[in-house]
């Protein structure tokens, strides 16, 4: 049985969907994105996607992203590996994520963040 990578990531964005394209020629992915950019007044021109998406119906609480986590345990059950691209305002999201896929293979995806400019950061000054 050939199962399917679900990458989930928390919106679309023109790099990453070329990005993904390139990893759905060697192996076939699906993507589920957890926001939409223009919740973040993100407008781009966005490439055709070579791969299934799917959206997933989000509520935001400041910058904190809440999303449907029935619909998120019921959309990730049938897949065999899970790649969680890790971003601060999905945080709770991708905690349940975690929480659903203990019998899957799960890949945490964490890129270099600089946190000292991230609107949820305070320094000590004393």
């Amino acid at each position: 049985m050939n199962r399917k990578i679900l990458f989930i990531h928390n919106y679309k964005s023109p790099y990453r969907i070329k990005l993904f394209n390139e990893i759905n020629k060697l192996i076939k992915i699906e993507v589920c994105y957890l926001q939409d950019q223009l919740s973040e007044n993100r407008v781009w021109n966005l490439p055709e996607e070579e791969y299934k998406s799917y959206d997933v119906n989000f509520k935001t609480i400041g910058k904190l992203v809440l999303n449907n986590f029935i619909n998120l345990k019921k959309l990730i059950k049938d897949y065999e590996t899970v790649v969680i691209i890790d971003n601060i305002p999905n945080f709770l999201s991708n905690m349940f994520i975690t929480l659903f896929a203990k019998q899957k293979k799960l890949i945490y995806w964490v890129e270099e963040y600089n946190y000292k400019n991230n609107w949820f950061y305070h320094e000590n000054s004393g």
